[in-house]
């Protein structure tokens, strides 16, 4: 199975099968390299675990950088 590309408010998720389950590779706009939080799971049926996982580092690193 092919790696299939999400976009989330701006952000690039890129959702690999891993083992039996899924990882979800998340970059910033314009960045060539990954977010150091990889969400993944062993388990088939949590593709859309790790995806809400993944939603949730982008809202944490957004409201991060809009923090003063």
């Amino acid at each position: 199975m092919a790696a299939e590309e999400l976009s989330y408010r701006g952000y690039k998720l890129v959702l690999q099968p891993h083992g039996d389950g899924w990882r979800v590779f998340i970059y910033a706009p314009g960045a060539t390299l990954g977010h150091p939080s990889i969400p993944n799971t062993q388990d088939k049926a949590g593709r859309e675990t790790v995806i809400a996982e993944a939603k949730k580092v982008v809202d944490e690193e957004l409201a991060e950088a809009s923090d003063p």
